[in-house]
């Protein structure tokens, strides 16, 4: 294999791995150690929480210069703002719109954060990574339940944790392979 092949791949993986323990972050367990332990703020920094990973790898290894570390922020932001539109389009049990709504709210945000580190704005890096959004916030799904009744009492399923591992997989491959981890 090649070493840009092995390289990618090595992100794919780190990605895979950083999105499983994103979804490890919403583990009740961790609520007991959060400073905030009335209810509805510790639910809301755990949700918060959840993004942190992924913008520290994407800043990491996507981004890689002082720019990246100040999109921090907004990177957790897109996470909230897809995680909140997502439950809001899930009325009626429409989980399938509800996930491509988030899906593309996480792939919009995630461009606007790439144009702010790279200064380069396509249309088409827009539609990809939207459409990757889109796409892989499609294994959510099955997992739609969990998330629309909330269950604080219970750690994810095994079906959470695959999903965020697969979505952050293919948002963050798709960011690396866009600037190949160039500044």
């Amino acid at each position: 294999m090649h070493t840009p092949t092995l390289r990618h791949m090595g992100v794919a993986f780190l990605f895979a791995v950083c999105g499983a323990a994103s979804a490890e972050l919403l583990n009740p367990r961790w609520a007991e150690k959060l400073p905030f332990q009335s209810g509805g703020a510790s639910s809301n920094v755990m949700i918060i929480s959840v993004a942190v990973p992924f913008a520290l790898v994407a800043t990491g290894l996507v981004w890689r210069n002082w720019r990246g570390i100040l999109v921090i922020p907004l990177v957790i932001g897109t996470w909230v703002a897809a995680f909140w539109a997502a439950l809001a389009f899930g009325v009626d049990n429409r989980a399938y719109l509800s996930m491509c709504v988030g899906g593309l709210t996480g792939g919009i945000g995630l461009c606007f954060c790439d144009f702010l580190v790279r200064w380069r704005f396509q249309v088409r890096r827009l539609l990809g990574i939207s459409f990757t959004g889109v796409l892989a916030a499609l294994v959510f799904v099955p997992s739609f339940d969990w998330f629309s009744t909330g269950h604080p009492d219970q750690a994810p399923p095994l079906g959470v944790v695959a999903a965020f591992a697969v979505w952050q997989c293919a948002v963050g491959s798709y960011l690396y392979a866009l600037g190949d981890g160039v500044k």
